[in-house]
């Protein structure tokens, strides 16, 4: 099933420059089991979007240069140090994982955990959706009706007691 992200500006909205950064997005579509096309689309809306700016997401030069090295550059001494992954960047993390991931997996047999709660909810929506296609209805999100122009990614940082939903009301 196809499916977007939208990206959080690489700025804080008390930045002077906030408003002025492209927006930015990703649209992923299965071609098959085992591969899938991915766009990367940036937008502004009230200017023209610079062939630099059209660049920074889609060209990412870390991954370009790792990519055939062992590991794909994976840092294992930093991971022992405490860093989760090992790889340097969000960008080429995604795409080390969307590489190596292999074929479709057999679930079945997989315990979520209570942190995985939006990867059991978005599950259960994407098979929603198949079953609505198939019954011939609209899947939800597909009916055009979609505030798109309202939605956007948002980054924040806060401190531990504040409620994330505050921050990005």
């Amino acid at each position: 099933m196809p499916s977007w992200e939208f990206i959080p500006r690489p700025a804080s909205p008390a930045d002077a420059d906030f408003e002025n950064i492209p927006r930015t997005a990703v649209h992923q579509t299965p071609v098959d089991d085992t591969h899938t096309i991915v766009w990367y689309i940036n937008w502004h809306p009230a200017r023209a979007v610079s062939r630099e700016e059209v660049r920074w997401p889609a060209r990412n030069d870390e991954y370009l240069r790792v990519m055939d090295e062992p590991l794909m550059g994976q840092d294992r001494a930093k991971m022992k140090a405490g860093h989760m992954t090992g790889v340097n960047n969000l960008l080429t993390e995604d795409m080390v994982v969307a590489e190596t991931m292999g074929p479709i997996a057999d679930r079945s047999g997989e315990y979520l955990g209570s942190t995985d709660a939006a990867v059991a909810r978005f599950r259960r929506i994407v098979l929603e959706a198949i079953r609505d296609e198939a019954a011939g209805t609209v899947p939800r999100g597909c009916s055009g009706d979609e505030p798109y122009r309202e939605i956007v990614g948002k980054g924040v940082l806060h401190r531990a007691r504040v409620d994330w939903r505050e921050c990005v009301a």
